[in-house]
């Protein structure tokens, strides 16, 4: 056909028995040596003829893996040479794989020159400082209460940005005063997601809230979910304030204004008889 668009045809394929010519690239992950095994077994029963990817300089792009396990093998490995491939591809190529952990992200962005180093590596030290793991270091830098596809997209890809560094911080040395005065129920995902959506509230103030966890912090062990937790939460941070200077604040209205959780229908039912319990303080 005459109008027919052509396919241009970018790079090259071949293979090769030199298993020493292939350069790693800094960010890589470390080889699996039990990974190397299950790749060598599934090859010797069956021809995975999967090529790796390279740049033209053979920094392995993607395919580390491969290259062991053929290697084990005595097998040629079938090389894919991407013309404009960079360093920073082997992060991207891999932005959609399972098996890819986000701490292999975090120190491969760190330690690469881009625009967002420097986030990546004030995210290491709150991770690192606070013991908070990765992602909640992500949500906490991003000054966000919950695990997103679009955060975690961003964050793969080299995009991440902090929003706020010094809330960052303010955030994990209270949340370590309070893991210090309540234990393990403070380590719970429930109690920390919603400590969480208060911190964010404009007036929390978490003297008041701590001093409180002092005497009531008991309160939370009947807490089983995040409904519940929240109550108690609020209960207890509401405590004897009437006529007091601080602030009573009711959360879980402002909780759900935000849609930070939903509203279930029995609640809904409950407000159009008159029986709100979220009444606006």
């Amino acid at each position: 056909m005459a109008n027919a668009k052509k396919t241009e045809i970018k790079g090259k394929v071949f293979e090769t028995y030199d298993y020493d010519s292939f350069k790693t690239v800094k960010g890589n992950r470390v080889v699996n040596e039990k990974w190397i095994e299950k790749l060598a077994e599934k090859m010797s029963s069956s021809e995975l003829d999967v090529p790796v990817m390279c740049g033209p300089d053979m920094k392995v792009i993607d395919g580390q893996h491969r290259i062991q396990a053929r290697k084990k093998l005595g097998l040629p490995v079938r090389v894919y040479v991407m013309d404009e491939a960079k360093d920073t591809d082997v992060a991207r190529i891999n932005a959609d794989r399972v098996n890819l952990k986000s701490i292999d992200y975090l120190n491969f962005w760190r330690t690469r020159t881009h625009a967002n180093q420097k986030d990546y590596q004030l995210l290491k030290y709150l991770a690192d400082h606070y013991n908070f793991g990765i992602e909640l270091a992500i949500m906490v830098g991003a000054k966000q209460v919950a695990r997103n596809w679009m955060l975690m997209a961003d964050f793969k890809a080299g995009k991440y940005k902090i929003v706020d560094f010094k809330y960052a911080q303010d955030f994990g040395e209270n949340y370590l005063k309070l893991i210090d005065l309540l234990g393990k129920p403070a380590r719970a995902r429930t109690f920390l997601n919603v400590f969480m959506i208060f911190y964010k509230h404009p007036d929390f103030e978490f003297d008041r809230f701590y001093h409180a966890c002092k005497t009531n912090g008991a309160k939370i062990l009947n807490a089983s979910d995040r409904q519940t937790m929240i109550k108690a939460l609020e209960w207890i941070y509401n405590f004897q304030l009437k006529g007091r200077k601080h602030k009573a604040i009711k959360f879980s209205r402002w909780i759900e204004d935000r849609e930070y959780v939903e509203v279930s229908e029995k609640e809904i039912e409950r407000r159009k008889r008159g029986r709100n319990q979220y009444r606006k303080v």
